[in-house]
């Protein structure tokens, strides 16, 4: 999977433009899954619900085709997958009937709310629909940059709003700790041969002695 944002940040006549990169080739670079839109006491043995990072297979996509229908609509175009933009952040949260909802305007299903927006299906146009045969497992491109997706964050705190950016920055940065191991020493040797000399009638003492 990629992920890519360019962000453009305005302030009176001009403008500054931030673009982040997300290969996920090693981990989740800080990425967190949540699961919303069912009860808060759902049976995890039969939702089965489950997230992570591996590594991909040489593709990525599915095995539904176009055009199919079913019970809740169809396996391949009625998967959608969206994009948000938001100043809160996002959280699942048990509402008044004790079901989990995210803390966002997501829309339902194809609509669109106002902090997310539709960028496509699953659903593999390379799958032929009568004889389900085809290339399973291509790469899936899905964007918004033929429309604009505005976002007003809160910028009267500068301070603030500048600290977050930075700690989000480091945070993307993979690193290692450094800090060296303790130094052990061996015992100190004595030296039968070594004669301290001490100084005393002078006010620059030669090198081995002291005052």
């Amino acid at each position: 999977m990629f992920a890519s944002f360019v962000l453009v940040s305005c302030a009176g006549n001009y403008a500054t433009e931030f673009k982040l990169n997300y290969t996920f080739n090693e981990d989740e670079r800080g990425w967190v899954t949540d699961f919303a839109d069912l009860p808060a006491n759902y049976d995890p043995a039969i939702y089965e619900l489950d997230s992570g990072w591996s590594e991909l297979p040489s593709g990525l996509g599915g095995n539904a085709p176009e055009g199919l229908v079913g019970i809740g609509g169809s396996s391949g175009e009625s998967v959608y997958i969206k994009a948000v933009a938001t100043t809160n952040v996002p959280e699942v949260i048990a509402d008044t009937d004790s079901w989990l909802r995210v803390n966002i305007d997501k829309g339902n299903q194809a609509s669109e709310g106002e902090d997310m927006i539709n960028l496509g299906t699953l659903a593999n146009p390379n799958i032929d629909l009568d004889t389900f045969t085809g290339e399973e497992c291509t790469i899936m491109t899905l964007d918004s940059l033929r429309r604009e997706f505005t976002v007003t964050t809160d910028g009267n705190v500068k301070r603030h709003a500048r600290l977050n950016v930075i700690s989000h920055l480091l945070s993307l940065i993979p690193y290692e700790d450094l800090t060296p191991e303790p130094v052990e020493l061996p015992p100190r040797q004595e030296s039968d041969t070594y004669q301290h000399r001490i100084c005393l009638d002078t006010t620059v003492c030669p090198k081995g002695t002291h005052r």
